[in-house]
């Protein structure tokens, strides 16, 4: 009877023993994919959730959509003929997320298909980003989202003509908000009447009349003006790079709330871009920023909202916009 006893005893720990062991070292991945779809020439994040790794080897092997762009993996792994491969046997994850951005190509169309593998298991979650359908707001042609946002929204009133962009928290760097643009050519003249809104008047929530050489995340230049919750004004410009943002001329506020209102404009003269702000004092435009640029056509031009600190509205008012190609005359919007 003892003996039984001790062998079903043995039996019981070995099988609870080989199924905890088995439980523990089951990986999973799941993958998270933009529901609006994408957009060609515009980088966006992927997310691969790691439900449950163990001490066990795993490899995780992703394959975007053949020929389409990939940067800054939040994990090194390696890149090989548009595979990326990561070695995760060197800890333990538990809930764990890598991200990393692709960009369609200018020609890509219809819908774009991810596959992967967790050690030999197919990836599971969102397979396919489809195309997405451009959102014209007043004289801008789509708005997006650029790098990772938590939330976002952005609409115009007709008979106000007011833009206005909701925009929920990011991380903290200067590559993550909500764009509002028009793609052009040539010589241009942006003006807006800017404010925002944030429970807390700090510097950490911004908007911004912007300019995006591109919207390839990890190639690009941008500059601003922008408007802080306190009424200051800023204006700087950056370089965007596979490790992150690369910021140039950034000083002290060009503007303080005592002699600003709000009113901003930016302007592209050649390969010259200066930025404005409204000095109430003088009653005239102040120069901000005067730098040269070596831009290359088309670029990208219109409002940005990002937020390091709960949700910021940011409300453009009385905006005017003129441009004017090389083979062309100067039109106003």
């Amino acid at each position: 009877m003892m003996k039984n006893a001790t062998l079903n005893w043995l039996q019981i720990l070995f099988f609870t023993f080989f199924i905890s062991s088995n439980a523990f070292s089951q990986i999973t991945a799941e993958r998270t994919v933009p529901e609006r779809g994408y957009f060609p020439g515009v980088s966006f994040p992927i997310t691969l959730t790691i439900n449950t790794v163990g001490s066990s080897k795993a490899t995780l092997i992703e394959k975007p959509p053949a020929g389409w762009g990939i940067c800054r993996l939040s994990k090194r792994g390696d890149v090989i003929d548009g595979v990326i491969t990561w070695d995760l046997s060197t800890r333990t994850y538990t809930n764990y997320s890598i991200t990393y951005f692709v960009t369609p190509p200018e020609t890509a169309n219809g819908d774009g298909t991810f596959s992967g593998t967790m050690n030999e298991q197919e990836i599971s979650g969102m397979t396919t980003v489809k195309q997405g359908t451009p959102e014209p707001l007043g004289i801008f042609q789509n708005h997006v989202d650029i790098g990772f946002v938590d939330y976002s929204e952005a609409i115009y009133d007709s008979e106000s003509k007011e833009y206005k962009i909701t925009v929920g928290e990011s991380p903290r760097t200067f590559d993550n908000g909500h764009f509002i643009y028009r793609k052009i050519d040539g010589d241009f003249l942006l003006q807006a009447h800017l404010h925002v809104e944030n429970a807390i008047e700090d510097y950490e929530t911004v908007g911004q009349l912007m300019i995006w050489d591109s919207l390839v995340i990890n190639n690009t230049y941008a500059a601003m003006i922008e408007n802080k919750p306190n009424g200051d004004c800023y204006s700087a410009w950056g370089e965007m790079t596979d490790s992150g943002v690369i910021s140039h001329g950034i000083g002290g506020p060009r503007a303080l709330a005592n002699n600003y209102d709000g009113r901003l404009r930016m302007e592209r003269n050649g390969d010259v871009l200066r930025t404005y702000y409204f000095d109430t004092q003088i009653q005239d435009w102040g120069l901000a920023l005067d730098e040269p640029f070596s831009f290359s056509d088309p670029v990208y031009i219109g409002f940005f909202a990002m937020s390091w600190n709960g949700e910021t509205i940011c409300a453009f008012q009385n905006v005017e916009l003129t441009t004017q190609s090389s083979v062309s005359e100067w039109e106003l919007y």
